[in-house]
């Protein structure tokens, strides 16, 4: 209806005038006129894609000093140039102090519907509280279930073998706010410097999947 009546104006030029809430429906809805994504997303393509993207990352000396938020762009940009449906910094669910919306990383959507949520986050040590609070926000921000949610570490860390055998031990023994029913350490993965794990925890008689993925950046 503005468009019609006000054909010459450009609400995109007045996106920071207005009032947060206004400003969500707006961005809300030119994401629904946007084109469809052609990315067929399934929890095996996403996968294999945060390999790439964590491989690329890993090989691009210019990140060796880069902040957590620059990493996490530079995944983001990977993923939408391979044509995934992302929201970055969604406000989504409840903050951890269950007061208010927070922000995810990354939500990949289908069809318009959140599918997964990645978080990420930069480590030199297993820093357990630190961890524990971007787990408990992938629950706190998946409010529908989705079937799988990924957790990305940056590690900068001299002994890296002995960081992934205290973050298994960490994330097998984690209190999940579900039932942790299975735990996969991945034995056979042909890369030393990029580990992966997954914890399946049975929610409301559905399994859903969190991958933990750990990435060792180079000094």
């Amino acid at each position: 209806m503005f468009k019609v009546l006000f054909p010459d104006v450009d609400l995109k030029e007045y996106r920071d005038l207005m009032p947060k809430d206004l400003r969500e429906q707006f961005e809300e809805l030119n994401h629904r006129a946007s084109k469809p994504p052609k990315k067929d997303v399934s929890e095996t393509t996403l996968l294999q894609d945060l390999f790439f993207c964590s491989e690329r990352l890993q090989a691009n000396h210019k990140y060796k000093e880069s902040s957590e938020d620059d990493m996490n762009d530079y995944i983001r940009d990977l993923l939408t140039i391979s044509g995934y449906d992302l929201r970055d910094q969604t406000r989504q669910g409840t903050s951890n102090a269950g007061r208010q919306a927070g922000e995810v990383d990354i939500l990949v959507r289908k069809l318009d519907f959140p599918y997964s949520i990645i978080e990420a986050l930069k480590l030199s040590s297993v820093k357990k509280e630190y961890i524990s609070q971007h787990i408990d926000k992938i629950y706190k921000y998946d409010t529908l279930g989705n079937k799988c949610n990924f957790i990305i570490s940056y590690v900068k860390t001299n002994d890296f073998l002995k960081f992934w055998k205290k973050y298994l031990l960490f994330i097998k023994l984690y209190n999940y706010p579900f039932k942790l029913v299975k735990f996969t350490e991945t034995l056979n993965n042909q890369y030393p410097e990029l580990k992966w794990a997954v914890t399946e925890l049975k929610r409301n008689d559905i399994i859903t999947k969190l991958y933990h993925i750990v990435i060792h950046i180079p000094s």
